[in-house]
């Protein structure tokens, strides 16, 4: 094993006291606290943010590949996990290889081919060039590596080189060593200073999280799940100079687990030593002054729910606020599309802040001139803060007020009054942002700040108009999408480089296309190209790529370039609800029910008085035969609306699948009453009649809606599902094929929804399925 003394350590008395302390002070240890990126974990908050910076800052490189190749230098002492941290990050984006290549176990030839391959991949790749400061006295290296730091023009895919070292005491010792050499003065000018990151060294603190972290990985690639670690084996884990490394740790985790009993679910200080260690035996008589603090007790340690150990960090692990609607108070009353233009705005500026969950748009809206108290739309939302506030508009003169208030204390952490220039209104939104971030103690990760902090558009008028088209969009009615399109419009002919207003676009075109309001051959590749605009503008706008994903998804059925877009749009920004809804949708149309409640789960914390979200929530829960959730789903729209379709539709679905025959008919019959006769709720009411028993009701539903097909457009679908009820298999799936040529509504979910059950073992819905592209499989890296 490893003999040691504690005086061997490397920490000194002092330090051990404070190591001693530390652990026995332990109770609970979340492990995801601590994390910076996959298992890559750090104790330092300023060395996690740091790291967490450098990790948005590559993601944003491979986003916005076509602004060039943003290439890194990273320096750190031996140990301190560079190159774990690079691979970790190349595993966490969607779509990313990773490859590693050492300059000091190279030669030339051999480095020339390493690089060659990482270029001619098709896949983007991060590529970590380790030990980048060896060969000092050669001068290929640097020579080689030069042609590739920049992208060729007929390049077709992104890489991300990260250059690695550890001599010197610091960066700036390794970079003047590397100015030094050959080329080495070339090779720094492909690397912005910015881009230049040191690594901090691993503290005591360090030591011990990564100890931890080690046991349970090891621990669940056995099979065991560990809860708990008694303190005596995390401290001898901890001062060991052996184990000073990630990998030291690592190798030694598991030996360790392999002497876990059969159904223990704990690590015990003899678990660390083999039969007869006499190490075991020295360093237990080395310590008997810590026996009373550290053996024989165990603290607890989970990689995922949170046990907060102080009220400051329980009140942090809440972080769930909502931004009010701002009201009016402009003297002109055409005014009012300011306040919700900039409602909307500051809801989109606060959701880029990744440690807090913003509500989305559609919930927040909801209170619009509402008389309920602070505390009962924080119950109704689930908040702990609230941002609320007014706009008067007079001219090009502004005046903002506004106020956070943490409603559980019932205490205003922050408020402020601003008196600007219209032209203001950017520093205004992203100087409220900040202070939101302030008051709850949350740090801004470098690209988050820029991102904040930046100017969507220097011309005012042409954001002006677009925050109409924003008011208007919000109408979600047929005419409030004309009249968005008109304004988003003109926002472009004002700055034709205006990315939120391409984006704004193209969101009408898919919700006008989804909601039947446009033929689809005149709605979705009209907001694809929109949304494609938008994002070679701005590759970082969540917006843009969530509409993509619909469209691709919805009209050109390339569900795995769909998901790379709803990927791409959650990681830009993971508040964004509505692409957790769509994400939702897609996950269960293709069949991966798990992830789908999981998503949609998360689009109902960020917006949960949205119908759209629980609607699909209800829909998913039918799907996977949870017909006592899918209800609860149903309830929870009908609390919002009584009258929403959609709501009698799905409950109508989970009462069929349950047999509730009669109760199924009684629901739809009300359904097509609301609605006035819509097709999808008499398609539904006859397949209920048809299981039922009752044929010439069905048929009787039938009949009406081809007498409606001569005044309106009817779906195939309404008739396909009819005769699906019917047992008219071949019926059923030659109008679901006129509907895939039609690119009608509702086809998405065939494969998985229960309502075509009975078709899913003939082999012309089989081939229809693999036609909408539902059995593709998913992009890389799920």
């Amino acid at each position: 094993m490893y003999g040691i003394r504690l005086t061997d350590s490397g920490l000194g008395d002092e330090a051990l006291r404070r190591a001693q302390a530390q652990i026995a002070e332990l109770d609970n240890v979340l492990l995801s606290r601590f994390q910076v990126v996959g298992n890559y974990v750090r104790y330092d908050e300023y060395a996690r943010n740091i790291l967490k910076d450098m990790r948005q800052k590559i993601l944003e490189g491979f986003h916005e590949s076509s602004k060039g190749r943003r290439n890194y230098l990273v320096w750190g002492e031996p140990g301190c996990g560079k190159s774990y941290f690079v691979e970790q990050t190349a595993d966490s984006i969607r779509g990313v290889d990773y490859d590693e290549i050492n300059l000091s176990e190279t030669d030339e030839a051999k480095f020339r081919t390493e690089l060659g391959g990482t270029e001619s991949s098709p896949q983007q790749t991060l590529c970590l060039v380790d030990e980048v400061d060896a060969k000092p006295g050669e001068p290929w290296p640097y020579e080689v590596l030069l042609r590739h730091l920049e992208a060729p023009r007929s390049a077709s895919k992104h890489v991300c080189f990260i250059l690695a070292g550890s001599s010197g005491n610091s960066l700036d010792d390794m970079v003047a060593r590397i100015e030094k050499r050959p080329k080495g003065l070339d090779l720094l000018s492909r690397i912005p200073v910015e881009n230049r990151v040191s690594i901090p060294s691993l503290t005591f603190g360090d030591r011990m999280i990564v100890a931890l972290c080690q046991l349970l990985r090891a621990g669940s690639e056995k099979g065991i799940q560990v809860h708990e670690v008694e303190r005596l084996a995390l401290y001898y884990l901890t001062v060991n100079p052996h184990l000073s490394s990630a990998r030291h740790l690592r190798d030694f985790a598991l030996r360790c687990v392999q002497r876990i009993p059969r159904g223990e679910d704990r690590i015990k200080f003899d678990y660390l030593f083999s039969a007869g260690d006499a190490e075991n035996k020295e360093f237990w008589n080395k310590t008997q002054n810590l026996h009373k603090q550290l053996a024989n007790s165990f603290l607890l340690v989970s990689p995922g729910q949170a046990y907060p150990e102080t009220k400051k960090e329980a009140k942090e692990a809440h972080q769930r606020i909502a931004v009010l609607p701002l009201s009016s108070i402009s003297p002109d009353p055409n005014d009012e599309y300011f306040a919700d233009g900039m409602t909307e705005e500051l809801i989109s500026t606060v959701s880029k802040i990744g440690q807090l969950r913003t509500i989305s748009r559609t919930s927040a809206m909801r209170y619009k001139g509402t008389k309920a108290t602070l505390k009962e739309i924080a119950d109704e939302l689930n908040v702990d803060a609230i941002l609320e506030g007014s706009v008067r508009k007079a001219g090009s003169k502004l005046r903002i007020n506004v106020q956070f208030i943490d409603v559980q204390q019932d205490e205003q952490l922050w408020s402020q009054s601003y008196d600007r220039e219209l032209e203001d209104v950017f520093a205004i939104q992203s100087d409220i942002a900040n202070k939101v971030a302030d008051a709850l103690h949350v740090h801004l990760l470098a690209q988050e700040k820029q991102s904040i902090e930046s100017k969507a558009t220097s011309n005012i008028e042409s954001y002006t108009l677009y925050l109409k088209g924003l008011h208007y969009r919000g109408e979600r009615t047929e005419e409030g999408y004309k009249l968005a399109i008109k304004y988003f419009e003109e926002a472009i002919k004002k700055d034709p480089g205006f990315a939120l207003a391409h984006a704004g676009m193209a969101d009408c075109y898919e919700r006008m296309g989804e909601d039947g309001m446009l033929p689809p051959k005149d709605s979705f590749p009209r907001a694809r190209e929109y949304a494609v605009k938008s994002i070679q503008l701005d590759g970082s706008l969540a917006e843009a790529h969530a509409t993509l994903g619909a469209v691709l998804e919805e009209y050109y059925f390339d569900m795995a370039a769909a998901e790379e877009e709803f990927r791409a749009a959650i990681d830009l920004n993971p508040n964004y609800g509505r692409v957790c809804h769509s994400y939702g949708a897609h996950l269960a149309c293709v069949g991966r029910l798990d992830e789908a409640i999981a998503e949609i789960g998360r689009a109902q914390e960020l917006n949960p008085l949205a119908l759209e979200v629980h609607d699909c929530a209800a829909v998913i829960f039918n799907c996977a035969n949870q017909f006592a959730k899918s209800v609860d789903a149903c309830d929870k729209m009908f609390s919002i609306d009584e009258n929403y379709l959609p709501a009698y539709q799905d409950l109508a679905e989970a009462y069929l699948e349950e047999s509730r025959f009669d109760e199924a008919i009684q629901v739809l019959q009300k359904a097509v009453t609301i609605s006035k006769g819509a097709s999808t709720a008499k398609g539904r009411l006859g397949f209920a009649y048809a299981r039922a028993g009752r044929e010439s009701d069905a048929r009787k539903v039938l009949k009406e809606l081809e007498q409606d097909s001569k005044e309106r457009y009817v779906s195939p679908v309404a008739f396909a599902v009819i005769h699906c009820g019917l047992g008219e298999k071949n019926e059923a799936i030659e109008l679901l094929e006129r509907a895939r040529q039609e690119r009608a509504g509702g086809l998405l979910s065939v494969k998985v929804r229960p309502l075509w059950a009975n078709l899913r073992s003939e082999p012309g819905f089989k081939e229809l399925v693999n036609k909408i592209g539902l059995n593709t499989p998913p992009p890389a890296n799920p």
